[in-house]
């Protein structure tokens, strides 16, 4: 089954208010998608089951993309490269110059480092005590890859530095302890770290040492999230069926769509487009965040 849905943001002048109406297009006419504006997941766990005349929902992975629609902005470098450390430009500069902020495929207009979560695994749902294997970050060319990770709580993040100098990895979570390490000169075995809670934010990941250097966690207690790849493609594994309402956030936008809903009836196909003018405002609360001077030392 497929369905695709478009968003379109309308600027009422300059300075005025702004106003979000979807249009949205089905295919099957059975799947259904909620408006963009909303709560977030309702109180029972994220998820409203349903059953249809004739038999049980059954259950199934979602796979989708995210496209923008528009033209694409030419960002800026991230810092200017005098700035950086003569000894460091070799170094940085290819990192400091792409600017990760807004990654869009020239090829399919798929948006990259897209979160699609949910706020709570559904209800009746045993989701495994046992972690998922450990996952690398890295530093790299003076940015954090993967630029955007989701992790789950419990789950080993090691932290690594592929660079010939030296990084720090700073998160910035509100419900977990702090993580603030230098990480030293091309350390590819890595600091271990790991998230004890789920957090209701991606949370923000800096490198002191280099003020543009930025990433984003996200952290769940359950497998029902992720981040969309280079090409804006994102994977949501099994789920049991039923109507669930997803959350979709980027750090430019915050929520793209606070409640995307989609109802799981088998396996689903899913497109979900959103205008440029939904990147040039943030929606929502951010993540907790510190200020650092453009030199980074």
């Amino acid at each position: 089954m497929r369905y695709v849905c478009s968003f379109a943001l309308f600027l009422a002048g300059c300075g005025g208010g702004a106003s979000q109406e979807p249009e949205v297009s089905f295919l099957p006419s059975e799947i259904q998608i909620a408006e963009a504006t909303g709560d977030g997941a309702p109180a029972n766990g994220g998820t409203t089951p349903t059953q249809p005349a004739g038999g049980d929902l059954q259950p199934g992975k979602i796979v989708g993309i995210v496209t923008f629609e528009g033209a694409v902005p030419n960002l800026p470098p991230l810092v200017d490269p005098a700035v950086i450390k003569p000894e460091e430009r070799s170094i940085c500069t290819p990192g400091a110059t792409d600017n990760d902020r807004l990654v869009v495929n020239p090829e399919n207009k798929g948006v990259a480092n897209v979160f699609v979560y949910l706020d709570r695994a559904p209800r009746g749902v045993k989701v495994s005590s046992e972690p998922p294997p450990p996952v690398e970050f890295t530093n790299k060319s003076c940015q954090f890859q993967p630029h955007a990770l989701f992790v789950r709580a419990g789950q080993t993040v090691n932290v690594t530095n592929r660079d010939p100098l030296l990084h720090n990895t700073h998160t910035l979570p509100v419900r977990n302890n702090v993580f603030n390490q230098a990480i030293g000169v091309g350390n590819t075995t890595g600091v271990p770290m790991t998230y004890s809670k789920s957090e209701s934010l991606p949370v923000e990941v800096k490198c002191d040492f280099h003020s543009w250097m930025l990433g984003y966690h996200l952290v769940l207690d359950h497998p029902f999230g992720a981040v969309t790849d280079d090409e804006g493609r994102f994977e949501i594994p099994e789920l049991p069926g039923g109507t669930y309402k997803f959350k979709v956030w980027h750090e430019r936008a915050g929520y793209l769509n606070r409640s995307f809903t989609v109802k799981v009836d088998g396996d689903q196909d899913v497109t979900v487009s959103f205008a440029a003018e939904k990147f040039a405002q943030f929606d929502g609360p951010r993540p907790k965040t510190v200020y650092l001077a453009a030199s980074g030392r």
